[in-house]
């Protein structure tokens, strides 16, 4: 009888683990992670005090140049964003995607936005088709990839959290055949 109360302890004990730990990785099921060409799966609005902080960025001031009036009056048409989980549950962070003024001729604009609290802050600016929210974390933050390519050649670029920001980590130039 003490066996079988010690199997079933165990066996108990190696599932609630195996849960929590499951659990953990897991992000939500309707969380985006592909982001490109204003694709936002499940939009959420911007505050006036993040849609300050991205005009204060130099790709924000550059995008303001060629702005329209209406834009300039209402800047919150500039910019469509996502909610999404960078680390461990704690860190709320915004993917930004600009519109009309605040993207390239040949590429889009990403922010990354991390808030703590009541605190926001700008950590990453990248120029891209598009941008993956990666699995493998580097400083408790999830490493993001991009992708952008030319006529000629094709850039994956990956960067990596270095705990108060993300700093360019690799980037990959291949060369397409002609």
């Amino acid at each position: 009888m003490r066996d079988i109360v010690t199997r079933t302890v165990f066996l108990f004990c190696f599932l609630a683990i195996s849960v929590e730990i499951h659990g953990q990785n897991r992000q939500p099921a309707s969380e985006q992670t592909s982001f490109s060409e204003f694709q936002v799966s499940h939009p959420v609005a911007l505050n006036p005090e993040i849609i300050k902080l991205l005009l204060k960025t130099a790709a924000g001031r550059q995008g303001l140049d060629f702005a329209s009036d209406g834009e300039l009056r209402d800047p919150s048409q500039l910019f469509v964003a996502s909610e999404v989980h960078l680390g461990q549950n704690q860190n709320r962070a915004l993917v930004v995607l600009g519109r009309s003024a605040m993207s390239g001729a040949d590429n889009d604009w990403f922010w990354i936005v991390l808030r703590e609290g009541n605190h926001a802050r700008v950590v990453l600016w990248a120029g891209a088709y598009s941008l993956q929210l990666m699995s493998h974390r580097t400083n408790g933050l999830r490493d993001i990839t991009t992708f952008w390519d030319t006529a000629s050649e094709s850039f994956t670029r990956v960067y990596k959290y270095n705990g108060k920001a993300y700093r360019l980590w690799r980037d990959k130039v291949t060369e397409k055949p002609m």
